[in-house]
């Protein structure tokens, strides 16, 4: 298949799951509880994605439909799965080392990147 053909199934699939995660995105205005809605989103995430990966490896389903749920839908409504599901397949290949050295680099890269983030863009408002 082509491209422009896969790109347009990730773009429906990103779609969808986008428009689900602002719908339980929703749910911390009835919450006083700060990061709900993502909380859910990312457990639930990863939950399906474990349900689709088992299915995926049970029988033998087309390519766009990996592109459709796994990068598409579940990449709109969370990334969170697709690390989860690779450190999960990293521990399962008996590359245990591996998998720690990823969810270590993932999270502490990920928390120092908002940081600088917002160190940045102070220094750079601040001055202008």
């Amino acid at each position: 298949m082509s491209l422009f053909p896969n790109l347009a199934i990730v773009a429906l699939g990103g779609a969808i799951g986008s428009c689900m995660r602002y719908g339980i995105g929703l749910i911390e205005a009835f919450s006083t509880t700060k990061g709900l809605g993502t909380f859910i989103a990312n457990v639930l995430g990863c939950f399906v994605i474990g349900v689709m990966y088992s299915i995926f490896a049970k029988w033998q389903i087309g390519e766009q439909w990996r592109l459709l749920i796994f990068i598409g839908l579940l990449g709109g409504f969370t990334t969170f799965s697709t690390y989860s599901l690779d450190a999960v397949t990293m521990m399962r290949g008996g590359e245990w080392i591996k998998a720690l050295a990823y969810i270590s680099a993932t999270n502490i890269g990920g928390f120092a990147a908002t940081a600088l983030g917002i160190w940045v863009t102070n220094l750079i408002i601040k001055s202008a």
